[in-house]
Order: structure tokens, then C-alpha cells, then sequence
């Protein structure tokens, strides 16, 4: 599958994880692990993105808080 394309389909594309609103992923599976996270709470957003990296309209985003204990 070519990572850009303009031949964008709504149902294909990957996901952008960000962690405190800095990107730090660009995936194209669901599992990951983000490592060396200092303690304290903290956000993460995915969004499901174009091949071409644009959102959708609507955007497909899911957004959560965690803890990372000391």
C-alpha cells in the first residue's frame, strides 16, 4: 500500500498518535507501545487520517488522559 496517494478512498488511511499534543507515531496497525513517558498525567490523541495524511471531515479521532506513576 503507498503511504500518500491522491487517489484517496474514506475507508483507508492510518492512524496519527499524539502525546501531549506532539505527534510521535504515524501507524498503520492499532498496536503500539510509547516508551520513556515521564510520571505525571499526561493526553493522548489518535486520529484516523487520509493516505495523504489529511484528516476527514468529520475528523475520526478518540482522545483520553492516563497517569504514569513514579
Amino acid at each position: 500500500m503507498k503511504q500518500t496517494s491522491t487517489d484517496l478512498s474514506p475507508d483507508e488511511g492510518h492512524v496519527h498518535v499524539l502525546l501531549d499534543g506532539s505527534l510521535i507515531s504515524m501507524n498503520y496497525r492499532l498496536g503500539d507501545e510509547i516508551h520513556n513517558v515521564e510520571p505525571g498525567t499526561h493526553r493522548i490523541e489518535v486520529e484516523f487520517v487520509a493516505t495523504d495524511h489529511a484528516p476527514f471531515d468529520p475528523r475520526v479521532t478518540a482522545v483520553t488522559s492516563f497517569q504514569v506513576k513514579p
